[in-house]
């Protein structure tokens, strides 16, 4: 079976109940081939956040505020005549 096939969110929730009934974290590693380090790092969070803190957190980068699209084109327009940087665009333009 290949790691991509794994239902990950199944597969932590069974470490961390091995985990309690106390069988030894080497031999529940080495029964799915898991690191060490990575069921350490989910029971933590299962320490800090309870089963909660097992979920799959989002990845990638947050979206920003909705921009207007007159404002839009306006910082378009004066990135390609100035050549600003962001800090001297938001000077430019109105606050508000």
């Amino acid at each position: 079976m290949l790691k991509l096939d794994r239902d990950w969110e199944k597969l932590k929730i069974w470490m961390i109940k091995k985990k309690l009934e106390g069988q030894p974290v080497t031999d529940i590693c080495s029964q799915i081939r898991v690191d060490r380090k990575v069921f350490y790092r989910w029971w933590n969070r299962y320490q800090t956040s309870g089963w909660s803190g097992l979920k799959e957190k989002p990845r990638g980068r947050p979206f920003g505020p909705d921009v207007d699209k007159v404002l839009k084109t306006k910082i378009i327009k004066l990135r390609a005549r100035y050549e600003w940087g962001p800090k001297k665009i938001a000077g430019y333009l109105p606050q508000g």
